[in-house]
């Protein structure tokens, strides 16, 4: 897996989709998207010190 993206809907596809599994649609993965990544020389990366699994428990929409 890359640890770089030329788009968002690449971002969401091969990185928080794949993590998520069969539980994806219980999340909000456009928030996760904006804490996790960050634009930088061209293409979204990783946001440095940033928890994955603690933004994906904060952005859980299935108890809403």
């Amino acid at each position: 897996m890359s640890d770089f993206f030329t788009t968002k809907a690449d971002a969401i596809e091969q990185s928080i989709l794949p993590a998520l599994g069969d539980y994806a649609d219980d999340f909000d993965v456009d928030a996760i998207f904006d804490e996790c990544f960050v634009y930088r020389d061209g293409c979204f990366v990783p946001r440095d010190g940033v928890d994955f699994w603690e933004v994906a428990k904060a952005s859980d929409v299935s108890n809403r």
